[in-house]
């Protein structure tokens, strides 16, 4: 076959099932979610099977797709969970992603996630064992991996050169499928069958006598299928009702018994044995009950509830064996207990789950994960905002370039709950363009009276900062907002030394009476990382230690300035708390190559060198032509906001446009054959006058020049969207 041949078109059901009982006919196998039924179970999304075909016209590889839209929008996000089902092998993987993603450019998207079902590392189960033992081993990945596989590195790195971006997890939990799995491998190293006996000599002592202690107790196991005799209270509600009362127990929120009832149907329509599910009862008592799917020789655990009552007969050992056993009996390859974190710190929430996969002896794997591909960048940025809720936009200022009003628009229909502005004369722009809630930044101080709405429906929506005590007073008895009170976030003061309450003032708050109000949370306000100093978080744990010291009642942190591994850290470490990451320059500035700005050519004239010009009666310094272009001073051009940059080449460059300001020539910003042009004199108010050497061809009226501009002091005359 040849690769540089491949096609990609949308291929019937049918078509997409045959290929892959191909694969598992051959002794491979895909993900379950790669099925065309699972598209059954996402009814948020479109789905679409598609196929790659060689020059033959022979179907070669087939993926699932499922389209996730964005709101108003006509784009949406491709994702293909764990797929696509490809030659992952192959020397130039290029020439099966590039026809895909024209494929799913041309169906409307703007971006494309995939998720690569190929491993990168290996870790044995006695490594993480003991490295949860060593309180020096935080992660797994800081343990040195049993294999490290080549064909994982080679996707990594095609992946990078041909600009996809990987998505990072909190501690190996990503919104989509999870990078860290626990397996138990079904055959050797040579391929042989391993045998029941085997694997259970490979699991740990306590492992096999829970199960020893779940027969002797009369622990019975069953499910349904064909040749099965199963029971008919074996049923999706029963398991349903066991999830919850899991859920309720170890705090995370159950799925609908909806989806458990799709998920069966759809999968057992698909193939009768696909999906199982297994209950464990004792004494006539259900104890536990899973989820087991297969596809070919991969088998997988899928979903697990136990009771609270008669943890001791250990049901969930009993049916763990019991499907380990069938997949041993069906001739798979691997038992895959599906995610675990990437966390080994004994002091982890999460350590629990892995210690109970750990038990079963198998091994820890490492997938690539999941990648994204930007196809309308603007649009890709959008979309990560409105699935992250938490995040608070930024709309102060000149809006970034853009206007306040049209950034209001924008975070109305991406559907978060709350803006930022920066101050309460900014709140005219933007309330009536945005329904929801509206913080603003700028302390509260008694002068700030004239333009803040304090009561009536206007006033419930606006959240102030306050960061002195005596203020937080005046608010509340200025405010006529009878229930609620005013909504404030207390700021506390970090190494910024802006603005702030002490630790002692917060609680002081806390302590005493100073009215009526709502507190929605504590705002840290950060300084901008340095890149090579310990990061934000060091700081956030010793403010966060304060907060929780003054026993506030809310749980909200409203935070700027961190990044995602930071915010993923904190997260993690602080579990109870809320997290708001508020984001202005990151959010609608972050892709700066999505973002242009051009000036259009007004006027164009020759001039011989001692040509008189200009406001000023300048003289040209040779033959040339002045080209005057639309943009001066109320646009912002001309206008430099001070740089934070204090290196000794930044200074050597002040240094040297100091030079060219004195002697009459400055560079700006405009650039006309790829080349930024000198000022011809100081830029108009609306205009610029740029001059143009001799050699150099002009452009016509009309036409359009690039402007390379600082967008947080710069205003358009026009905002085009692509």
């Amino acid at each position: 076959m040849s690769e540089t041949h491949l096609r990609v078109r949308t291929i019937s059901v049918e078509e997409h099932r045959a290929h892959l009982e191909q694969v598992v006919a051959a002794g491979g196998s895909a993900s379950f979610l790669q099925t065309p039924a699972w598209a059954r179970v996402k009814p948020e999304w479109r789905p679409e099977s598609i196929g790659w075909e060689d020059a033959g016209g022979r179907l070669v590889g087939v993926a699932l797709v499922l389209y996730r839209q964005l709101p108003r929008v006509k784009r949406y996000l491709a994702y293909l969970p764990e797929g696509p089902v490809i030659d992952w092998s192959a020397p130039d993987l290029s020439a099966w992603l590039d026809p895909m993603t024209a494929h799913l450019r041309e169906r409307g998207a703007f971006g494309v996630r995939i998720g690569p079902p190929v491993v990168t590392r290996r870790w044995s189960a006695q490594q993480v064992k003991d490295g949860i033992a060593d309180d020096a081993t935080t992660s797994l990945t800081s343990l040195p991996p049993t294999e490290r596989g080549v064909e994982g590195a080679r996707v990594l790195s095609a992946l990078r050169e041909h600009g996809w971006r990987h998505q990072g997890a909190e501690g190996g939990f990503a919104a989509g499928q999870p990078q860290y799995n626990f397996v138990v491998p079904l055959r050797l190293p040579d391929g042989t069958p391993r045998t029941e006996a085997e694997v259970l000599a490979g699991m740990n002592q306590l492992w096999r006598r829970n199960i020893k202690k779940a027969d002797k107790a009369g622990v019975e196991v069953t499910t349904d299928g064909p040749g099965r005799l199963g029971r008919p209270e074996n049923t999706v509600e029963a398991f349903h009702e066991l999830y919850v009362e899991t859920a309720a127990r170890d705090h995370f929120t159950p799925r609908p018994l909806g989806y458990f009832r799709t998920m069966v149907e759809a999968l057992s329509a698909e193939d009768p044995d696909r999906i199982r599910l297994w209950f464990a009862r004792h004494e006539g008592d259900l104890v536990a009950a899973t989820i087991a799917i297969r596809v070919g020789s991969h088998a997988w655990y899928s979903y697990g509830a136990s009771s609270t009552r008669k943890r001791e007969v250990r049901g969930s050992n009993a049916t763990q064996w019991a499907m380990i056993r069938d997949a041993i009996a069906a001739k798979a390859d691997v038992y895959d207990l599906r995610g675990i974190t990437d966390t080994l710190d004994a002091a982890d929430s999460h350590v629990g789950l892995i210690q109970f996969k750990v038990g079963t002896g198998g091994e820890a794997v490492e997938h690539v994960g999941e990648w994204d591909l930007p196809l309308r960048r603007a649009t890709y940025a959008a979309f990560a905002l409105y699935m992250s809720r938490s995040t608070v936009p930024v709309v102060k200022g000149n809006g970034y370039g853009f206007g306040r009003g049209r950034l209001a628009r924008r975070a109305e229909w991406l559907g978060v709950d709350t803006v930022a502005v920066g101050q309460y004369d900014e709140l005219g722009d933007v309330a009536p363009r945005f329904g929801g809630s509206l913080l603003v930044l700028t302390p509260w101080r008694p002068f700030h009276a004239h333009a803040a709405p304090l009561s009536g429906p206007d006033g419930r929506r606006v959240v102030h900062t306050v960061g002195r005590i005596e203020d937080l007073r005046d608010l509340v008895r200025r405010c006529d907002l009878p229930g609620s009170g005013p909504r404030v976030v207390l700021e506390l003061l970090t190494s910024m030394r802006r603005h702030g309450l002490t630790a002692a003032g917060l609680r002081e708050i806390a302590d005493s009476s100073v009215g009526n109000l709502t507190v929605e949370g504590v705002a840290l306000h950060l300084p901008l990382a340095d890149s090579g100093g310990p990061g934000h978080v060091p700081e956030v744990d010793r403010l966060l230690d304060d907060v929780v010291a003054a026993d506030l009642e809310t749980r909200t942190i409203w935070v700027s300035h961190l990044s995602a591994a930071e915010l993923a850290t904190l997260r993690g470490r602080w579990p109870e708390l809320t997290f708001r990451p508020r984001s202005g320059t990151g959010l609608w500035l972050g892709d700066r190559g999505a973002l242009e700005v051009r000036a259009t050519v007004l006027d164009v004239h020759p001039v011989e060198r001692g040509t008189v010009y200009g406001y000023r009666g300048r003289s040209a310094p040779r033959k040339g032509h002045l080209v005057v272009v639309a943009g001066g001073t109320a646009h912002g051009i001309g206008l430099e906001a001070p740089l934070g940059d204090q290196s000794l080449r930044s200074r050597a460059a002040s240094v040297a446009r100091g030079g060219l300001d004195a002697a009459g020539f400055v560079r700006s910003p405009f650039s006309i054959a790829g080349k930024p042009r000198l000022f011809a004199e100081p830029p108009h108010m609306q205009a610029s006058m740029l001059f143009l050497p001799a050699g150099v061809a002009p452009p016509a009226v009309g036409d359009e020049v690039p402007v390379r501009v600082r967008y947080t002091t710069t205003d358009v005359d026009e905002v085009s969207l692509g």
